[in-house]
């Protein structure tokens, strides 16, 4: 059976919930407790078995079948989760979960079986970002510290590390794994921003290596690659633009506004259909959720996600889409709910009551 998880992280009663919404009829079916401190991300793992979310100091794992909380794990030594949407990574086996945890600088490795914390990996900066390469070999780690580290699951050693020119808070790998793009993010607080801060690394997966550095808008806070690894789309908040790399060339080849922006809030998640024609853009001040063709790299649409409060926003930042390619699900943060777009059409089609303040959603793979 399909769900999908919404993890909601605003105070309430109780403090921090995980919404589960039935995939088939598009109702709530239940409202689980993951406080009492905040959780900020959730995933499941490749298998559908278990929903691990992240909190500011705890791991908690669910069941999918039964729902109920099967564990709940230290991150570190009473530190923070790292909040960017990648902070939970599995082997595709579904062995091992990596979590990069915010304060203290470590990744933390959770043998999903047993559900027990078996290692501590010392980053040296924060890990904001984390990526698994699609033979489960390699973990790599984006840091706050101007560097890319790279974990081999084998070992849960690092192997290699690769300077890059600012400090990062997206990365993504070619489904086919030969390349990995990482942001160079820097500060997101410079105004205006520096050089640097406008551009993407492109890694060699086998030599650990940077080939290629790709121009981009300024602060690139979000990337995500084609599921055919044709091209890499680049979010980038502060010029509210979308880059598009040809993953052949490393070149960009388009670039897609979305006037009017607010300065420094620009597009906050992208998700592309199974078939890599259309991608959906959720952003963070707007109450609109983008539509490109990946064929054209134009704007062909754009989902209207009305906020519950006059003269305010809803949010639509946090999207996920079914395995099939027939629904994007949006975490409408401000609203307190999610709307259901079906694809064939761009149009909502359901919108669902949620907890309050949704900040992460996903779906059963």
């Amino acid at each position: 059976m399909s769900h999908i998880y919404v993890l909601n992280n605003g105070a309430g009663n109780p403090d921090g919930t995980l919404s589960v919404i039935d995939g088939k009829t598009h109702t709530l079916i239940a409202n689980i407790s993951v406080g009492p401190v905040l959780p900020y991300f959730v995933k499941v793992t490749p298998n559908g078995k278990y929903v691990y979310i992240a909190a500011l100091q705890t791991i908690t794992v669910i069941d999918t079948k039964s729902l109920a909380v099967m564990a709940v794990l230290p991150s570190g030594s009473g530190n923070n989760i790292s909040l960017t949407n990648t902070s939970i990574v599995f082997t595709p086996d579904s062995q091992f979960a990596y979590i990069g945890t915010q304060d203290d600088s470590f990744v933390v490795v959770i043998d999903v079986k047993t559900h027990t914390l078996i290692a501590r990996i010392y980053i040296g900066s924060t890990p904001n970002a984390l990526v698994m390469t699609p033979n489960g070999q390699n973990v790599y780690v984006a840091t706050g510290g101007s560097q890319m580290l790279v974990i081999e699951t084998q070992t849960h050693q690092i192997i290699a590390t690769i300077a890059i020119s600012e400090s990062s808070l997206a990365i993504d790998i070619m489904p086919n794994g030969e390349y990995i793009y990482v942001a160079n993010t820097g500060n997101i607080g410079h105004s205006p921003p520096l050089q640097n801060e406008k551009s993407v690394a492109v890694i060699d997966s086998k030599k650990h290596q940077i080939i290629a550095t790709v121009s981009t808008g300024f602060i690139p806070t979000v990337i995500k690659v084609t599921p055919d690894s044709r091209y890499v789309y680049v979010g980038s908040r502060n010029s509210g633009t979308i880059t598009v790399i040809d993953t052949k060339s490393n070149k960009p080849i388009s670039t897609i506004s979305f006037p009017p922006f607010v300065e420094g809030i620009g597009p906050e998640t992208i998700i592309f259909t199974p078939d890599s024609q259309v991608a959906y853009i959720g952003n963070i001040l707007a109450n609109t959720i983008g539509v490109i063709s990946t064929k054209s790299h134009r704007l062909i649409a754009y989902i209207l996600v009305p906020p519950i409060i006059q003269f305010t926003f809803s949010q639509p930042y946090r999207l996920a889409i079914t395995a099939s390619g027939r629904y994007v699900y949006s975490a409408n943060r401000l609203n307190n709910n999610v709307s259901v777009v079906q694809t064939k059409n761009h149009t909502v089609i359901s919108t669902i009551q949620v907890g309050i303040q949704p900040t992460s959603i996903a779906v059963t793979p």
